[in-house]
């Protein structure tokens, strides 16, 4: 890991299982360069570590969240029949990626606070109507307890 100068711009290069990647750091100072420089160093050494470790990875994601917390939501796919039981911190985006990826016409059911944790639970509990991925069959016994959360 190291500064260097490339024309008038510092740079910021480091080398990971034989693949270097140098990021401009934006500034033509040199005193500025260095003042960069370790938050950079924390970058990479942090990336390295979460890169290997997914149950860290899972932890610091949740925490950076509110406190945890999103939102869980339950969106019924009307022409399959289905419902996705996800996790979002934005349902409202979220909703709009799946429609533009649906041939049919989705619709939120309902979102309620919780975590990723929170999202497994309703995905095990309902394991049994599971068809595919985070999509579940719409029966009685989902839909009223989505109504009820």
């Amino acid at each position: 890991m190291g500064l260097f100068l490339r024309g008038r711009v510092w740079w910021f290069g480091w080398t990971l299982r034989g693949k270097t990647t140098r990021r401009s750091l934006h500034t033509r100072d040199a005193f500025v360069a260095r003042l960069r420089a370790p938050s950079y160093e924390r970058f990479v050494a942090t990336s390295e570590i979460l890169r290997h470790d997914p149950d860290l990875r899972r932890l610091l994601r949740d925490h950076l969240a509110i406190g945890g917390a999103g939102w869980v939501y339950f969106i019924l796919d009307e022409d399959a029949g289905r419902i996705k039981i996800g996790f979002s911190r934005d349902v409202g985006r979220r909703l709009k990626h799946i429609q533009v990826h649906s041939s049919g016409v989705v619709r939120l059911l309902r979102k309620v606070r919780g975590t990723r944790d929170d999202e497994s639970a309703w995905k095990q509990r309902f394991a049994h109507l599971n068809v595919r991925g985070e999509w579940f069959r719409a029966e009685p016994a989902l839909l009223d307890a989505i109504a009820g959360a």
